[in-house]
């Protein structure tokens, strides 16, 4: 059996086999229940939401003790809508907040996620694992989350669908947090119609992330998806330095399979753009990860962010690659004039 799978619709006894098979060489899935066999759709959750009676350890040992007897909201949306899922997915340890240095897809807890592509390449992250269980068959979708390319980095790098949708589509209490600004849950699956299959089940508002009061309560975006004759123009990024002749044989082919669905790509220099993202999610992260703990922790956590750091600390020798990621965090004032929450749009827990 090939770690890549190719085959057709999956079901709980396939499924469980490839998970039993390979999954002690991918490192993609965390924890996991025997999947329903009466279910004709099976889902994974990745590490950093809590699903009633599993844990939600982030891929850090600071969280290993991290078991809520509640979903986090988008889980019970989809539990509603009749999709429970059976396991959660491995990750980049505090979804790549950790260290500059640190390999996409390492955590303490769930060792190097491996792209089942091939195992020289990345699998990317922070949502490795439930790229990876996709790809390899583990299940028919994931439920991933994104702040700053968590969803589709790992989705490209392991050739699947990554949708990370607009900020407010879907709420984030209970899901281990980094920026109010930019983190959402989101999906990793085979095809486009199962990734918006699953946002759908995920969508809707919640009184307790403000973000999502805008999102209507019953999302669909599957019925005539893909049905539109209207012309779709792409835009093709082209850096300075062109592409090489590789590059441009894989883009020829790009361009030409997509006349044929009437999809126009348009070239257009890539320029340099400054995002913030260190000063956004360094300053959110603190009064972020602070909520989070004190509505989800369970006394076996730190309770806050500083506490989060102090625990790095003590243990700094299990980690290789540093921790200056969490720590640089320190840097920035928590309280630093923002716009967002001055306009009472930080969310909570």
């Amino acid at each position: 059996m090939d770690t890549l799978y190719k085959g057709p619709a999956l079901t709980a006894e396939v499924l469980e086999k490839r998970i039993r098979e390979f999954n002690w060489e991918l490192h993609a899935v965390a924890q996991w229940r025997e999947p329903d066999p009466k279910a004709q759709w099976h889902v994974l959750v990745k590490d950093n939401i809590c699903v009633d009676g599993l844990r939600a350890t982030a891929g850090s040992m600071a969280f290993k003790a991290l078991k809520n007897d509640k979903d986090a909201y988008c889980v019970q949306k989809m539990r509603s809508k009749g999709t429970h899922p059976f396991g959660k997915t491995t990750m980049s340890e505090l979804a790549g907040f950790l260290s500059t240095t640190m390999p996409m897809g390492y955590s303490e807890l769930g060792g190097q996620g491996i792209n089942p592509i091939d195992p020289d390449l990345t699998p990317g992250g922070s949502s490795s694992g439930s790229s990876i269980s996709v790809a390899a068959g583990f299940c028919d979708a994931a439920v991933s989350t994104e702040t700053h390319g968590s969803i589709v980095i790992p989705a490209m790098a392991c050739g699947v669908v990554g949708m990370k949708p607009t900020v407010g589509l879907i709420s984030r209490t209970g899901v281990v947090p980094i920026s109010h600004s930019l983190d959402t849950p989101g999906a990793t699956a085979r095809t486009v119609n199962d990734a918006a299959r699953l946002l759908s089940l995920l969508a809707g508002p919640d009184v307790d992330d403000p973000h999502t009061d805008h999102c209507p309560p019953d999302l669909d975006l599957t019925t005539d998806l893909g049905l539109s004759k209207t012309p779709i123009r792409v835009a093709l990024l082209v850096p300075q330095d062109g592409f090489d002749s590789e590059q441009k044989a894989a883009l020829e082919n790009l361009i030409a399979r997509c006349k044929t669905v009437n999809i126009k790509i348009v070239e257009a220099p890539l320029k340099t753009v400054e995002t913030h993202y260190k000063r956004i999610s360094s300053t959110e992260i603190q009064g972020d990860m602070d909520k989070f703990l004190s509505q989800w922790g369970n006394g076996q956590t730190p309770s806050s962010f500083k506490e989060l750091v102090q625990f790095y600390r003590m243990r700094d020798q299990h980690h290789p690659y540093g921790i200056n990621r969490l720590e640089g965090a320190l840097e920035y004032d928590p309280n630093l004039t923002n716009k967002r929450r001055d306009c009472k749009l930080s969310f909570s827990h």
